[in-house]
């Protein structure tokens, strides 16, 4: 096993740490972050994510609502959802 390979290991390890802690919550930038604020490792956030992928971790996205578009209705006067 190579170097690399080995602390890819490693570092997926501490990035299920991170996810767990978070409840499932953070994705790759936040986990980017923690490692290299609070951890002190600093690798890219490309890698990070790669590795989330194949550990099969995913953060928590924020839904965005539609917005609701109204069309007058000429023939009753008013106004109808579309």
């Amino acid at each position: 096993m190579s170097a690399r390979a080995r602390q890819d290991l490693w570092l997926t390890g501490k990035i299920e740490a991170i996810h767990r802690r978070s409840r499932g919550a953070y994705g790759s930038p936040m986990i980017h972050a923690e490692l290299a604020d609070d951890h002190g490792i600093r690798i890219g956030r490309k890698r990070v994510a790669r590795l989330m992928r194949s550990a099969g971790l995913r953060g928590v996205t924020l839904r965005r609502s539609a917005g609701r578009w109204y069309r007058q209705d000429f023939k009753t006067g008013g106004f109808r959802l579309i």
